[in-house]
């Protein structure tokens, strides 16, 4: 489980919601556009460039590949790292953030996730949506109203051993004496 947001050219109705929700359909066989692989390529250089513990991998391009499931992975692997990882496909890009930071690092991560979503909305034109306060986020938004929801679902996750979380102590009258 991680918090996503989702990046996309906004609809002619200037929404990106619909866009956003849909599951990225199998499509069908499609050569390789060199405009959308320059704007990938351009994306991912200019983020390894400005944090240089990133490493960007193209997945999916040998001859079968159906065009959707070609996408460069951008993954965060410092020995400070977010975790934070990055995908970018022909017409829009998702970017994840595991559910393990909180304080102090958690803000620090939005900060850099903000700093990663600009570069990416300059380059492509993209906007962006937040599936967990299911809205868009208005350029130049701050990422508190993000912050706080990750910072609720990191508690949930924590509390949850559904969810990886750890289980609740036993109360002191059920632990052996």
């Amino acid at each position: 489980m991680s918090y996503t947001l989702y990046l996309a050219l906004p609809r002619l109705d200037g929404t990106i919601r619909g866009e956003a929700l849909r599951e990225i359909e199998d499509a069908v066989f499609a050569p390789v556009d060199t405009m959308k692989e320059a704007t990938k390529l351009r994306v991912g250089t200019v983020l390894a460039a400005r944090f240089p513990d990133f490493e960007v991998e193209r997945f999916g391009y040998d001859h079968t590949s159906r065009s959707q499931s070609r996408y460069f992975e951008i993954n965060d692997l410092g020995d400070d790292s977010f975790g934070v990882q990055i995908q970018l496909f022909d017409d829009e890009a998702a970017l994840t953030i595991p559910f393990w930071h909180e304080g102090a690092k958690a803000e620090a991560c939005f900060a850099q996730v903000w700093e990663i979503i600009g570069v990416i909305c300059r380059e492509t034109g993209y906007a962006v949506f937040d599936p967990q306060l299911d809205r868009a986020l208005n350029e130049g938004e701050n990422f508190d109203a993000a912050l706080q929801t990750y910072a609720k679902l990191v508690r949930k996750v924590s509390r949850d051993p559904d969810l990886g979380g750890r289980k609740p102590a036993k109360p002191w009258w059920k632990k052996k004496r």
